[in-house]
């Protein structure tokens, strides 16, 4: 039993200290193969040399240690009988003194066979533990180079991913040089509204833009166009209806694509900034945006208005589907518009009126405080972490698959109502975007 607790406290032994040299000197010798040649070549032969001077010094050994000439059992045969002849005469010297030289003998003989036999395995031992140590080191190495050649694959896939998105970059830039050509007939355009607004000596402040509403409102001819004009007596103008028709072409012709930003960056979702611009301009300009969009079908879907700050605005009958708003301070009428897949993380849009569809837009951290939802549709819109103070006409809004997690300062008993009707509160976007796909598609 204790015997078996030795063998595998040694085993156990053993297993730790080979495994710390391989540690330490396997990643050394990989990388230096002829220093390991050389060291188990001259560890051979001083091996070598030792066991050879053992031989060579066998006699001496003999006379040394055993006290015979060699180990040859050749002459025991007499030494045998002259024990047995002492005995059979009860002769104790003679007894003595081949029980003496019978066994120097044999232990002599012992001795020289296990040398012959240690010789051999250690020999074998050594040319054994060479060979596995050169095949461990050439897999090692082999794991290496394969390591080396799967990060160069590593390194060559990144610079094919790399090189598709400068040619996807290159591809849109391109189409947006085709794009800028438009941009000569929005400066046009611009040059023209202001030309006919002024033909009409109309002018109006371009930071002045107040917000219209659908009463106390009068009509007043200028020439022959109309001016409609608010109970605050700032003015707003109706175009000719060819100007009008150019500015629809054109929001038709602006079509979105993806840019840079200013990280270098392609944005991920298609937009048109040119759109974005032309809406701001006219705005800006005080044109009836509730006159062309009713009547004249303006299309400023996918503009891009990032960062933008319009106060006041009256954007009724306004499409502006897949369009950002992404930190932009705007606020306004908005009834009857469209802003469907929209973008309004961290906007600005306190005290509008909606009375719109917000189907799959995102509304994170949207500040909507004092806002009016009358008349308004959500369907698979994300506002988490949204700003609900004082909202208005909120509890006959439909809340499919909308998402409330962490939304602030909500009137009472909004939370329970939109769960009712089908809200939820997720917090990763993960999760939401994976229930999205299970459940709201």
């Amino acid at each position: 039993m204790r015997h078996k607790v030795y063998i595998l406290l040694a085993a156990f032994v053993g297993i730790i200290l080979g495994a710390t040299f391989a540690n330490i000197t396997l990643d050394f010798f990989s990388k230096n193969i002829n220093l390991l040649l050389i060291v188990v070549g001259v560890i051979i032969c001083l091996v070598g040399v030792f066991f050879i001077a053992v031989f060579y010094l066998r006699k001496n050994i003999n006379r040394e240690f055993f006290g015979v000439e060699n180990e040859e059992l050749t002459g025991l045969n007499n030494s045998l009988g002259l024990l047995v002849d002492g005995i059979l005469t009860k002769n104790n010297d003679i007894v003595k003194r081949e029980s003496n030289h019978i066994s120097r003998k044999l232990a002599a003989w012992y001795s020289w066979l296990k040398v012959r036999q240690w010789t051999v395995i250690i020999f074998q031992a050594l040319f054994v533990s060479f060979g596995g140590l050169l095949g461990t080191l050439l897999l090692y190495n082999q794991n290496e180079i394969m390591t080396q050649q799967n990060e160069r694959i590593d390194n060559q896939n990144e610079l094919i991913n790399a090189q598709n998105n400068r040619l996807d970059q290159q591809t849109y830039l391109q189409e947006a040089d085709r794009r800028a050509a438009l941009i000569f007939e929005l400066t046009s355009i611009l040059d023209e509204v202001d030309e006919e607004m002024d033909g009409a000596k109309y002018q109006l402040e371009a930071s002045r833009t107040r917000y219209i509403t659908q009463q106390g409102e009068s009509i007043q001819s200028i020439g022959r166009r109309e001016r409609r004009r608010n109970r605050d007596t700032l003015e707003v103008y109706t175009l000719s209806d060819r100007l009008a028709g150019r500015i629809v072409s054109l929001t038709r012709s602006l079509r979105p694509y993806r840019y840079l930003n200013n990280d270098g960056i392609l944005i991920r979702t298609p937009l048109s900034p040119e759109k974005g611009q032309l809406l701001t301009s006219l705005l800006d300009s005080g044109i009836d945006m509730e006159d062309l969009n009713h009547n004249n079908g303006l299309d400023f879907s996918y503009s891009d208005l990032s960062k933008v700050q319009l106060e006041n605005v009256n954007l009724i009958h306004s499409e502006l589907k897949y369009s950002s708003f992404v930190e932009a301070s705007i606020f306004g009428n908005f009834y009857y518009s469209k802003f469907d897949f929209s973008n309004f993380t961290k906007a600005n849009l306190r005290g509008s009126i909606f009375g719109c569809s917000f189907v799959n837009s995102i509304m994170t951290e949207a500040d909507l405080s004092n806002c009016d939802f009358i008349d308004s549709y959500f369907e698979n819109t994300d506002l988490r972490y949204a700003n609900l103070s004082n909202i208005k006409n909120w509890y006959n809004v439909p809340m499919t698959c909308v998402n409330i997690f962490g939304i602030k300062n909500a009137p009472s008993e909004f939370i329970e109502h939109a769960l009712e009707n089908g809200a939820v509160q997720i917090e990763k976007d993960e999760d939401w975007q994976q229930y999205v796909k299970q459940n709201c598609l």
